[in-house]
């Protein structure tokens, strides 16, 4: 059985994180926050916003990625503004 993936949503209740999530998963097909087995560090990595965008994909998406999965909820983008 698979895990659930964990995403900023669940540690601080927004909607836009999540759809940043959902966005990184079907573009790279891999979530953005990961750490094998370690949920400790797993929860750290989505805290600190630590992921690395795949080479693949435009200077856009990568700018809107980015503003999607910024940590702080104030400085981040909004549903009108994607």
């Amino acid at each position: 059985m698979s895990k659930p993936p964990l995403c900023p949503l669940i540690l601080n209740g927004t909607l836009r994180s999540r759809a940043g999530v959902v966005l990184f998963a079907m573009v790279a097909g891999y979530l953005p926050f990961h750490s094998g087995s370690n949920k400790q560090e797993l929860c750290n990595k989505i805290l600190r916003g630590a992921y690395t965008l795949p080479d693949f994909i435009s200077v856009e998406l990568s700018d809107l990625l980015r503003r999607m999965l910024t940590v702080d909820p104030n400085h981040r983008i909004t549903i009108a503004e994607v």
